[in-house]
């Protein structure tokens, strides 16, 4: 009977580890400071960066490898917060309560600016974002995003720098700029993009109609 008796004291011991164990690792699968939609507002999300750990979202966006945010208010009561991260990043916008309108993951943003292009009272926000890098190789993309009450759309996208070197010796660099022109003298806003690579430089100008930007001109020189 002794060998009965001790595989009963063994069973319910391992019994007791089980229950020990599970809940731990449950906690483990739900890391904290989780930001969700339809709870997220603005100073809850203030303390979710703050207090971030590994495996922290602002709703749909994670936050490891976290890097900067920036907190910009665009106008017409919308409060644009910039994430931006390792390999990653997002845009959050709020109400002027402070609740959360929507997420929205995106590449790794490396530098932000704001400029009202239809001039309707609103900022449009424009970003610098790493699309991809590895041993020689960068890209990087101009992206334009407009703020709503219901949402945020990407409204124009562009080349802002590319680089890839083969070796040491052999480098192909293209560098992208932008530039803004407030309307006047019968003309509208409007937006240039030039791209330069090996001593060229190539223009195309963009002007908002009908709510869209649409390219009116293009040029090519050396």
């Amino acid at each position: 009977m002794r060998p009965v008796i001790v595989l009963l004291v063994v069973s319910v011991l391992l019994g007791c580890v089980r229950r020990d164990v599970a809940p731990h690792r449950q906690r483990q699968q739900s890391p904290p400071n989780t930001g969700r939609l339809g709870t997220l507002t603005l100073p809850k999300a203030r303390s979710i960066l703050a207090a971030r750990v590994e495996g922290s979202k602002l709703g749909t966006i994670p936050l490891d490898g976290y890097s900067f945010h920036r907190v910009i208010e665009i106008g017409g009561g919308i409060t644009v917060l910039v994430v931006s991260c390792n390999l990653g990043g997002g845009i959050a916008t709020f109400k002027a309560d402070g609740a959360n309108i929507v997420t929205r993951p995106t590449h790794e943003i490396v530098s932000t600016q704001i400029v009202d292009l239809d001039e309707d009272g609103v900022d449009e926000l424009v970003t610098d974002e790493i699309d991809g890098r590895g041993t020689g190789v960068l890209e990087r993309t101009f992206r334009i995003y407009r703020s709503t009450p219901s949402g945020v759309d990407q409204i124009w996208q562009g080349e802002s720098y590319s680089r890839r070197a083969a070796d040491e010796v052999h480098l192909t660099e293209k560098l992208g700029l932008l530039h803004f022109d407030h309307s006047g003298a019968g003309r509208p806003a409007r937006m240039v993009h030039a791209i330069i690579e090996n001593g060229r430089s190539a223009t195309s100008t963009w002007e908002v109609l009908n709510g869209q930007l649409r390219r009116t001109t293009g040029s090519d020189s050396r």
